[in-house]
């Protein structure tokens, strides 16, 4: 029997048995990009503002680079590798990197500021209202003055922040390796949050908020709308055994889910498939610029579908791309593990390719190494409890937020270790009543000065 398992190594390639008698177990949370190697690559989307592209790099490296000409301006180093979309407030572009460090740079690539966390950075920024809102691997959300680099507050969570937040009616939105979504106040007070069957990996990706929904992906392979004030699953579909770590784009008509499988699906805002396209392999992140849809994926390849899920175009890199494209006029601009920066035309044509300082591109684990194989056992348990799915607020308790910090704030010896923490309990803040809330309404690919590149993923 010939065992497809998408490029997954078995092991079982000449063993007899039916297929029925095993399963994909995932055996480790997903870590890949934290153990990748040094190089050149750029991972994230990149940020455009007042005519000038933003991007990071695995060479440590910040650059800043004329949309029209591709010509660089200048570049800023870090002492460690950056997987993140930049954020920019005013003249300041602001980054996190894997030297635990947020950085605030202006217009000329000097440093204005920064601010130290206790753990690699692999989340990007999210401007809100002068406040700077980044994860850390050290399991807190951070809110931090944009001006000044100042912390405001502080708020654990039981694991690492992969992912990357988003703000929407003054709330803000995020997801934690310790498989929470989690919703607070601004002020960093928790209303909610919502437990998925694994860890919440996304890197430079922010859930995507549509009309009091949130949309947001899990490791557990599965794709959840959750209500957006309350917390309570609206629906949930699967979208394939390898899990996401890409997250979803949404707009009126589509959610449309990247999968590790290979597997591009578009389904409607109610959950029901509308179609799938097979990218073949890892897929990076996903958007709709007029009636069409571009994403890139673990080949290189870079692609342009209609509405329908039908191929146009494409137009091949040297490597992985993984970050998705910003639009400028009639370019399309992303980045490549290559090692290059690329514009092409809507129709796919190259106009310009930026090199980073390193041309060697950094090396990955394998793709599937979180999953294994495994004979199956005569009963499995459904992991997923419908009776405690989510968490509501509790009056009078204690807050996992209370630890607020000043001027003591000294070294990463503060923080607690991962096994301290016991993410199977969950404590709430008060809600507060009566707080205004706003809408945010942004259908724009090309971002203001004020918010970051994942503001394109917030809409109504």
């Amino acid at each position: 029997m010939d065992f497809d398992f998408g490029g997954f190594d078995s092991g079982f390639d000449n063993f007899e048995a039916e297929i029925e008698d095993f399963q994909l177990v995932k055996i480790k949370k997903m870590d890949r990009h934290l153990r990748g190697g040094e190089g050149g690559s750029i991972l994230a989307t990149p940020m455009l503002n007042n005519g000038m592209v933003y991007f990071t790099s695995a060479d440590h490296y910040v650059y800043a680079v004329d949309v029209e000409t591709g010509e660089e301006k200048w570049r800023f180093r870090t002492d460690g590798k950056m997987f993140c979309t930049p954020a920019v407030y005013g003249n300041l572009v602001i980054v996190g990197a894997y030297d635990r460090n947020v950085y605030a740079i202006n217009e000329n690539g000097e440093e204005v500021w920064r601010f130290q966390t206790g753990g690699e950075i692999a989340s990007s920024p999210f401007v809100n209202d002068g406040m700077v809102f980044i994860g850390s691997n050290d399991g807190y959300m951070y809110c931090i003055n944009a001006e000044t680099g100042e912390e405001k507050w502080r708020f654990r969570t039981g694991d690492w922040i992969g992912s990357s937040p988003a703000v929407w009616n003054e709330r803000l939105y995020f997801g934690s390796y310790d498989g929470y979504i989690y919703c607070l106040s601004l002020g960093g007070k928790e209303f909610w949050r919502f437990k998925m069957g694994a860890e919440i990996w996304a890197l430079h990706e922010s859930p995507s908020v549509w009309e009091g929904v949130v949309y947001f992906a899990s490791m557990d392979g599965y794709l959840y709308a959750i209500d957006a004030y309350t917390g309570r699953e609206v629906w949930k579909v699967k979208t394939g055994k390898y899990g996401n770590a890409i997250q979803p784009f949404v707009n009126d008509e589509f959610v449309l889910q990247p999968s590790r499988d290979g597997i591009l699906f578009a389904f409607g805002r109610d959950g029901k498939e509308k179609w799938r396209f097979d990218l073949g392999n890892l897929p990076a992140g996903t958007v709709v610029h007029g009636d069409r849809i571009y994403l890139g994926n673990e080949s290189g390849y870079f692609r342009c579908l209609n509405l329908e899920g039908k191929e146009i175009w494409g137009f091949q890199t040297g490597n992985k791309i993984f970050g998705g494209p910003l639009f400028y006029k009639d370019m399309i601009i992303f980045g490549s593990y290559d090692c290059h920066l690329y514009s092409v035309s809507l129709s796919g044509e190259e106009k310009w390719r930026f090199t980073t300082s390193n041309q060697q591109p950094i090396e990955l684990p394998p793709a599937h190494d979180a999953f294994r194989l495994e004979v199956k056992k005569e009963q499995t348990i459904d992991e997923t409890f419908e009776e405690d799915k989510y968490k509501s607020k509790k009056e009078a308790s204690a807050s996992l937020s209370d630890y607020k910090i000043e001027s003591e704030y000294a070294s990463t010896s503060d923080y607690k270790a991962k096994s301290d923490y016991d993410v199977s309990v969950v404590v709430f803040e008060e809600l507060f009543e009566g707080e205004s809330l706003w809408t945010s309404h942004s259908e724009v690919l090309i971002q203001a000065s004020k918010t970051s590149t994942l503001n394109s993923r917030i809409s109504r």
